[in-house]
């Protein structure tokens, strides 16, 4: 289990494997980039990214951004939308989890990510209503053979990367184990059984007594996921199982240290370092503060001052100054020219969630820079030209004038997509 059991084995470096392995599991809007870095330095041999909707991935460019030193995916049809997010860190270890209902579009989406993943993931297991009205997730429990077409479509289109499947409990053993010898005959190069029935919450008890039954009765390594707490319950469940691996969730996202071999540490440890990732690799506020107020419960309680505050803030920077991170966060902007003022001015360089696109176009109306904006934004209504006024100042806003740092972006930001591109460039 963990890093230890892999040099232990004689695993060689890059060459991804599925046995005696304890892994982060997908979730939405959490198991983004900064988390994952943060769970493989605590430990992690392997994470798994949130599901990606492969429909959403399919038309996505795959960008470079040497600001960041990061590989980042946007949306060809909305520019300003960050997709998903990877580095060279965890090349060798993400495992690429698609939600997919035909093998067509698995495929499209695969091949956009293949350069940037060690492995892919066919998501079986969520029970999301938007997943299975669209024959995602837990609806591919009820068809095994579309699963196992996208399976073998897989392995067929991106022969390097393994793939991996992960599938809920079915209503009977039988079945489940009729699950798991179609999924391997199809290819699945290691399965994930997350011991829940699809109607079971996740406050619910796991049924981790019976993945026993299901290790024995296939070849390729299984997983267990299942309120696993540490690293010691782990090893545990492993030698009582069977299981090749243990996937850990939500308690990974409650206390990322949980795959320390030496033990936990303080959960406000572990969000001051995951803080610090979000600011390096500019994670969507949003994100952050949904994590932290769902998962950080132990420091972040319910009502609190510091929840309220977390819930009210409209930037990364807004956050970090709750946790006195503010004077890093300024020198971490400040020492590579980050995009900051774009933030702060509602319009982030990777996603559109930052503000309502009619705030984006309002601003564009109102920036003294953009002579002529209302002329020349091709969208929406156009208005009235107000009078001239200082780079960024809306008027009687007073403080919600928004300024922009770097000179280059002013002049530049005469159209989305205008400033999309100037901030990727060497001049930002």
């Amino acid at each position: 289990m963990a890093s230890a059991s892999q040099r232990d084995s004689g695993q060689l470096p890059g060459v991804i494997s599925f046995r005696g392995v304890m892994v982060l599991g997908p979730m939405v809007r959490v198991s983004t980039l900064p988390l994952r870095l943060l769970a493989l330095e605590q430990g992690a041999d392997l994470v798994w990214t949130e599901e990606m909707v492969a429909k959403k991935v399919a038309p996505c460019a795959r960008i470079v951004n040497l600001r960041l030193n990061t590989i980042e995916f946007y949306d060809r049809r909305a520019p300003w939308t960050r997709v998903w997010q990877t580095c060279a860190a965890e090349k060798t270890r993400v495992v690429f989890q698609l939600g997919a209902s035909t093998p067509e579009d698995a495929v499209a989406a695969a091949k956009v990510v293949e350069k940037d993943v060690a492995a892919f993931c066919l998501n079986m297991g969520c029970p999301k209503e938007f997943s299975v009205k669209s024959g995602m997730g837990a609806a591919l429990l009820n068809t095994p053979q579309q699963a196992a077409s996208i399976i073998r479509a897989l392995k067929h289109a991106c022969p390097a990367q393994p793939v991996v499947a992960k599938i809920r409990m079915l209503n009977s053993t039988e079945n489940t184990v009729a699950l798991m010898r179609c999924l391997e005959d199809a290819g699945a190069s290691a399965l994930t059984v997350h011991c829940r029935h699809v109607t079971q919450r996740s406050s619910e008890p796991a049924h981790r007594a019976e993945l026993r039954k299901l290790v024995a009765a296939v070849t390729i390594p299984v997983l267990g996921n299942g309120d696993i707490i540490d690293f010691a319950e782990a090893q545990k469940w492993r030698l009582e199982s069977g299981c090749a691996g243990v996937m850990v969730a939500r308690q990974a996202a409650e206390n990322p240290s949980c795959f320390r071999a030496e033990g936990r540490l303080a959960q406000s440890e572990m969000i001051l370092l995951h803080l610090e990732k979000c600011v390096e690799y500019e994670d969507v506020y949003q994100n952050i503060k949904y994590y932290y107020n769902h998962f950080f419960s132990r420091v972040c309680v319910p009502g609190s001052d510091l929840f309220v505050g977390i819930a009210d803030a409209k930037s990364r920077r807004e956050i970090a100054a709750i946790f006195d991170r503010n004077e890093y966060y300024d020198a971490f902007e400040t020492s590579r020219g980050c995009g900051s003022s774009v933030e702060e001015a509602g319009w982030w360089k990777g996603d559109k969630t930052h503000t309502e696109y009619k705030d984006y176009l309002a601003y564009l109306a109102l920036s003294a820079s953009v002579a002529g904006a209302n002329d020349r934004i091709g969208v929406g209504e156009k208005r009235e030209r107000e009078p001239q006024r200082d780079v960024g100042d809306r008027g009687s806003g007073g403080g919600d004038a928004k300024v922009f740092q770097c000179k280059a972006c002013a002049g530049t930001f005469v159209s989305r997509n205008a400033l999309f591109k100037h901030m990727r460039s060497a001049a930002h």
